[in-house]
């Protein structure tokens, strides 16, 4: 195999997104009566860190690999999405709502956990193009 053929698979090899998320596609879930829905989301980069950190969001534990996302079930009132690396967000949920919370994972020294919390429509355009479920 000649140099420039290496490299050309090479590239396509590490573009095809070994290592992010691959469940199905985005698909919202049913909304409960007395309760709200809170998407946490990673969107995928190709440079982002292999590690998976933990998010905690309504007493519910779970590692969101780039390019994932999980819906959260939380009861009315105030909630904490928090990352094991000291990282949260907080905000009052409402019965018969969705939110929607943007995890951002950094690579440094040290690796850095943001979150966000993204306006209902900025989230769901986002979620629906980059995500799958964990």
């Amino acid at each position: 195999m000649k140099r420039g053929e290496f490299a050309l698979c090479a590239l396509v090899l590490a573009c095809s997104g070994c290592g992010a998320a691959s469940g199905p596609k985005f698909r919202a879930e049913p909304v409960p009566v007395a309760g709200a829905v809170v998407y946490v989301y990673r969107p995928y980069h190709f440079f982002s860190p292999a590690t998976d950190p933990a998010v905690t969001c309504a007493n519910e534990t779970i590692e969101i690999q780039p390019g994932g996302y999980h819906a959260f079930q939380a009861k009315p009132g105030p909630v904490t999405c928090s990352a094991n690396s000291g990282a949260s967000v907080q905000f009052e949920a409402r019965a018969r709502e969705e939110y929607y919370v943007r995890e951002e994972v950094h690579s440094g020294l040290l690796v850095n956990v943001d979150l966000q919390l993204a306006s209902r429509e900025d989230g769901l355009d986002e979620i629906k193009s980059c995500c799958e479920k964990q």
